[in-house]
């Protein structure tokens, strides 16, 4: 949800099932293991450009043992 800036250590760790997580443009930390073990994620949706998605603070292994997913931001999309 619009207003969060941080994705919190275990957010959606091992979400087994995850395959697609929307996120604002608001967020500026991504802490470890957010996204541990989300082996099915596919896509992250991010309401921002591959500028702001660069600049957010991205802590050491925050997508650990993920899929290949893509990152989907309004003007482009970047793969893992």
């Amino acid at each position: 949800p619009a207003g969060f800036n941080t994705l919190k250590t275990d957010l959606f760790s091992q979400c087994l099932k995850l395959k697609e997580v929307e996120l604002s443009n608001d967020i500026k930390d991504i802490k470890i293991d957010v996204f541990y073990y989300c082996e099915k994620l596919e896509t992250i949706r991010f309401n921002g450009t591959s500028e702001e998605w660069e600049r957010i603070r991205k802590d050491n292994d925050w997508n650990r043992y993920t899929g290949d997913y893509v990152v989907i931001c309004t003007d482009k999309t970047l793969n893992k």
